[in-house]
Formats: structure tokens, sequence, C-alpha cells
């Protein structure tokens, strides 16, 4: 779990948040995972080529340089997905407030009591038979802060949230 600087602790402090409780990371951070997904596919590809029957000298050339582009295509994914996970929103739950950076911006610090939460539960998969769960935060004018997917925070946010509006 990410924690939060300790300059954003002092403020969340100074403003009465309490004690850091959860971090969720709330950028999209998709493509250099998507790029991974290529790597199985140039293994497989490559040693088809390479060890597959009465293949011709070229085939068998395609393949070798198929394998031997797996490690540059990793490395470059490897950073591609670095790179958006570093420029990422974060969002930090603490006990009485929530804090949302966003790189090149300063953080933004909302109270509990002037946040709600939305969530959908949806179908994922072939049939349906998973479920997956957003949880939507929003200001109370209606503005929407962020979209949760990680379970910590999404139940943090419940548990904090619902216990301010009792």
């Amino acid at each position: 779990m990410d924690e939060p600087s300790e300059a954003i602790r002092q403020a969340a402090r100074r403003l009465g948040f309490g004690a850091h409780v959860a971090t969720a990371v709330v950028g999209r951070i998709y493509s250099g995972l998507v790029g991974f997904l290529l790597l199985p596919l140039m293994l497989i590809g490559g040693s088809g080529l390479l060890l597959g029957p009465d293949y011709s000298v070229p085939l068998r050339v395609a393949g070798v340089i198929l394998l031997m582009s797996v490690p540059a295509v990793f490395l470059a994914c490897r950073a591609v997905y670095r790179r958006e996970e570093a420029q990422a929103s974060r969002l930090f739950c603490f006990e009485h407030g929530v804090v949302l950076t966003r790189k090149g911006e300063p953080p933004r610090f909302h109270p509990w009591t002037e946040t709600e939460f939305r969530e959908e539960t949806f179908p994922v998969g072939h049939g349906g038979a998973a479920r997956a769960t957003v949880v939507y935060l929003y200001t109370r004018d209606g503005k929407r802060l962020a979209t949760v997917h990680h379970r910590d925070c999404q139940e943090a946010i419940r548990r904090l949230s619902s216990a301010v509006s009792r």
C-alpha cells in the first residue's frame, strides 16, 4: 500500500483527518498491462516457428526474431506500466477524510462529511458467474472525485463514510 507523504500526513493531521487507513491508485494504468498479453503469444509463436516440423529457413528465422524480442517487449511494457503508475492519481483514506492527489496538482482534501459514495456491482467473465464492484466517490454537490477498484479502499470508504453519515 502506498503511504501518503509526510506533507500530506501533516496537512491531514491539521484538518483533523486522523490516521491513514487505506490507499488506492485511481488512475488508468492499463496500457502497460495490455502489452504484457503479447508475451505469451510471442513465446508460443516463436517456439512454434523455430521447432515446428518442416518449416523453411525464413520461418525459423522469424521464430528466432520473435523469441529474441521477448525481453525487449517485456522491458518496454514494464517501463510503460511504471510510468503510468507513477503518474496515476492516489486516493488516501483517513479516519475522518480523504485526500486525492494528481501529479502536477495540489492535493485535494475532503472530509467524509462532504463526500458520498455509490457502488455498482456487475457480472464479469463468461456467463457472468463472477461479480465485480466499483465504488464511485463524489462530493456532496455531485462532482466525481474517484473511481475505486481496490477492495481495501472500497471497504474503508464504505465503513468510514457510513460512520460519518449516521
